[in-house]
């Protein structure tokens, strides 16, 4: 694009820009001022201050260069992102700068940073003066069919006809097509990973390359934001349906980018889960974390133990409540397997626990609390699950078994947050666990309570466990592949990574949708590692946000919390930091709104 551009105008004046920019570049390299007389004398128009410290930092920087550039060709102070002196965020000034004002010249505007508003924002995208246009006859062509290929092919049409009505078909080929949308999987696209993928788009044809089937999955999200936001309607527009040309290089930083939402505080159909299946496909999101159980309530189905879902389930004189059959959980696993979305059950212990036991009584601690039912309150509760009984840890197995049947993930989620242990103390069973296993006190024992259940799934159903990081899953004898979900201030996270544990961030202070403090741009900038040691990051897995509802009752309050803010954690995981920038990202973000009207989904406020 920059050649192309380039191209139609002056040498002349393309060499003048070109020494200006070089003169310039030396001054960038000289020590700050140290007075005024070192400025470089130039009859300025009013208000460019003293040229050579156009802003007055007491050194030659960037934004004096762009002030001189502006003024040479007289276009005027230059847009916010050159007067930020680094307008592609990589938080020092490189020769990317540099083209970027060269571009800003001769284009007379600032180059687009990135083909589109799309979120997250890819590795790598480059412009191309070319654009596609979709049009009546197009098709999106496969390798074969029937393959997964055809499944996403299938799925990307589906998107494009409502608004459309052009009746787009998926078709099989051979060969590489003239024009439409290819779509293929290749062994020698290997290094773009399972997710990644690669995107060239011309005037004639679009065409998406990746190794995996994965990575065609997450490019098809690309597709989508590439189009004029009436894409996502669902009543036929006039478009056009156009795209710009180019190039984009892509795959995620992190391999874990979740999204919690606790259904127990407040039920949620299975409706309105797979409606946020579809947003997390929508922005690259892979993990869905389903808060299936807690002192409030009972959500799974469990056969081998009814009275979970006939009492468990429902609470208060109005007898609020609710909870998914098998079948419907089945049917939430297989709607976000095919986004490419794996779904992490969680059932909590030993705490959290108060639905289970007014259930069954027979799981807590001697002597039995009187009186017990399920509360409608918030808080954490004294009423946990008794670890010194054989017969809780048969229930909690059996449990496990049912949710292992329903549930195919790798993961599988057993809480172990927030366990008040006044009940152990005074229990004798639990007391008598502590002697038979040399445990020298209550943590100890839950410590051994997350090992034995880890090491129950880990042998009997060869599936690992995730847990939070205070409640016992930190220890170095636990099943190889478990991990943590770090979520609190105490066990500091990147001391976690350093200890060898895998750990996904949660960090409530900055990561969860319900909390008002945790402001989109705060949410975008953080860290995910959390300063971890650079020989140790590998052990974090990724990040997930979260939705507690204790607070959130409706289906608008929850669109409310979650939209937008989940947009700007689903960049922070994907994106590369050299290529994050938040203020480029506010503006495609206002974008990517118009879509979200389209599709019908509510959102807060923007500074929220």
């Amino acid at each position: 694009m920059l050649t192309a551009r380039l191209s139609s105008f002056s040498p002349v004046r393309y060499c003048k820009a070109l020494l200006v920019v070089l003169a310039c570049w030396g001054l960038i390299l000289l020590p700050p001022m140290a007075d005024e007389s070192m400025a470089l004398e130039i009859d300025l128009p009013e208000g460019y201050a003293i040229m050579g410290d156009a802003n007055a930092s007491g050194k030659i920087d960037i934004d004096d260069v762009t002030y001189l550039i502006s003024y040479v060709f007289s276009q005027g102070p230059p847009p916010a992102p050159l007067r930020a002196g680094d307008p592609d965020g990589s938080d020092g000034i490189d020769i990317d700068d540099i083209i970027y004002l060269i571009t800003y010249i001769f284009a007379e505007g600032p180059p687009p940073v990135s083909l589109g508003p799309i979120i997250p924002r890819p590795v790598f995208s480059a412009c191309s003066d070319e654009e596609f246009t979709l049009t009546v006859g197009d098709t999106v062509w496969v390798h074969a069919e029937p393959s997964e290929e055809a499944t996403i092919g299938q799925y990307l049409a589906d998107k494009l006809n409502p608004s459309t009505a052009y009746g787009i078909e998926v078709c099989a080929t051979s060969r590489t097509p003239s024009s439409g949308i290819f779509l293929s999987t290749s062994s020698a696209k290997s290094a773009l990973g399972d997710e990644g993928y690669e995107l060239t788009i011309t005037a004639d044809l679009v065409t998406l390359e990746a190794y995996r089937e994965e990575g065609l999955f997450r490019g098809i999200q690309t597709i989508r934001q590439l189009f004029p936001s009436e894409i996502e309607g669902a009543t036929v527009s006039e478009g056009p349906w156009t795209m710009p040309g180019g190039y984009i290089l892509d795959y995620p930083s992190f391999e874990w980018r979740g999204f919690l939402i606790d259904v127990v505080r407040h039920f949620f159909t299975a409706e309105t889960v797979k409606e946020y299946i579809d947003m997390l496909a929508y922005y690259k999101m892979n993990i869905f974390h389903w808060h299936l159980t807690d002192d409030q309530g009972w959500r799974a189905e469990i056969a081998s133990y009814p009275l979970l879902n006939e009492i468990g389930s429902w609470r208060g004189d109005d007898n609020y409540g609710g909870y998914y059959t098998t079948a419907e959980m089945q049917e939430v696993v297989e709607y976000a397997a095919a986004r490419y979305i794996d779904v992490i059950p969680e059932i909590e212990m030993p705490g959290h626990s108060t639905a289970a036991v007014v259930s069954y009584p027979w799981i807590m601690c001697y002597p039995p609390e009187e009186n017990l039912e399920i509360p409608e309150i918030w808080g954490v509760y004294n009423t946990v699950l008794c670890p010194g009984q054989d017969t809780t840890l048969s229930f909690i197995k059996a449990v496990l078994d049912d949710i292992v049947g329903t549930f195919p993930s790798d993961i599988i989620h057993i809480g172990g947050d927030e366990v008040p242990k006044h009940r152990w103390e005074n229990c004798p069973h639990c007391q008598q666990r502590m002697v038979d296993f040399g445990l020298a006190d209550e943590d100890a024992l839950q410590e051994w309570f997350m090992r034995e259940i880890s090491w129950y799934l880990y042998d009997t159903h060869n599936r690992k466990t995730s847990g939070w990081s205070e409640g016992g899953v930190c220890q170095a004898d636990m099943p190889p592949g478990s991990q943590c979900q770090w979520w609190l201030l105490g066990d500091d996270i990147a001391t976690l990574a350093e200890q060898g544990f895998d750990v996904v961030n949660t960090y409530f202070g900055i990561l969860y949708l319900d909390k008002l403090s945790c402001k989109l741009s705060h949410m975008y900038d953080y860290d995910i590692t959390g300063g971890t040691d650079p020989a140790y990051v590998e052990h974090i897995l990724g990040a997930e946000t979260a939705i507690w509802t204790e607070f959130v009752v409706t289906e608008s309050d929850l669109a409310d919390k979650v939209f937008p803010r989940i947009a700007a954690v689903a960049e922070n995981v994907w994106t590369p930091a050299s290529e994050k920038n938040y203020y480029e990202f506010y503006k495609r973000l206002l974008k990517n709104l118009e879509c979200l009207d389209h599709m019908g989904i509510e959102y807060g406020d923007m500074e929220e």
